[in-house]
């Protein structure tokens, strides 16, 4: 598992440490996120493989969660065609949700990369799909919603990508179409169109997002936490949780590492019972 720290020039608050396994140069491509229903309709499974293939040749990486429907979907698509991927779980990295998409993961890892902001043993909570919605709209140039109802987690992506500068293209649905409504809804919000894959591709809009975009997220060669900080949050994870062991983890005195793990709780990442450190 490596530990990295993602910036991006046009996202607003990223997440501040994230851990991921793969093939961290993907995070360096452009890319674009494909969100979902659920429960897609026949169709809508059509159109993710459609539009995850054509846009993957066009050379861009899929983004997406790891959930039932068009996510997986579009995961499959790209492994099926031999292009890469990233997949962005809500859980730790040992803890893939759902469980059925654990070899799913393991072969979107070996080409691509699954990441988390989440700690190892992290479960599934419903705070945590937000926070994952907002990570994925934030790697990508551009979000794709190719069908989604009202409400749903793909308006949350939407409106954090519109909140991050990006372009949001939605797949126009018949408004008969259960899970097509949150997808006119976008569109009556300004959305871009996306009646094919080259409508993405050619949009002038969508264009100046990529080029926003080619200052790209970084990762630090070594796959180690790029300060003290991040040494200690990933020995929390770890299963250290006293302030001797964790000031031997890291190598540091213990008034230095005190002194970091205030820090680190006034921020919201870490909690203090009872003389030990665990991980929020």
């Amino acid at each position: 598992m490596m530990t990295i720290r993602l910036y991006s020039r046009n996202a607003t608050m990223p997440p501040r440490f994230c851990f991921g396994v793969g093939d961290p140069v993907c995070l360096l491509r452009p890319s674009i996120a494909m969100v979902d229903s659920r429960r897609p309709s026949v169709h809508g499974e059509r159109a993710a493989r459609w539009f995850s293939q054509e846009l993957s040749e066009a050379g861009f990486t899929i983004v997406s969660w790891l959930a039932m429907g068009i996510d997986a979907e579009s995961h499959r698509s790209c492994l099926d065609s031999g292009v890469t991927k990233i997949a962005v779980v809500a859980t730790g990295l040992d803890r893939i949700y759902p469980a059925q998409h654990r070899e799913l993961a393991q072969a979107i890892a070996a080409s691509g990369v699954v990441l988390t902001q989440f700690f190892p043993a992290s479960v599934p909570h419903r705070s945590h799909f937000p926070r994952r919605n907002r990570t994925i709209s934030g790697l990508a140039a551009a979000t794709v919603v190719v069908e989604a109802s009202d409400p749903s987690g793909s308006l949350i992506t939407a409106t954090a990508a519109n909140d991050q500068g990006r372009d949001v293209f939605v797949v126009p649905w018949s408004p008969w179409h259960r899970q097509g409504r949150g997808c006119l809804r976008l569109l009556k919000e300004g959305a871009l169109i996306a009646t094919c894959p080259g409508d993405v591709i050619l949009q002038s809009q969508f264009s100046s997002a990529v080029r926003l975009a080619a200052t790209p997220p970084t990762v630090d060669a070594d796959f180690e936490p790029i300060s003290r900080e991040g040494r200690l949050l990933r020995a929390i994870g770890d299963g250290q949780h006293s302030l001797d062991a964790l000031a031997l983890a890291v190598r540091g005195s213990p008034q230095e590492i005190a002194t970091d793990l205030l820090k680190l709780e006034l921020e919201g990442f870490i909690q203090h019972q009872d003389g030990a450190y665990f991980a929020i």
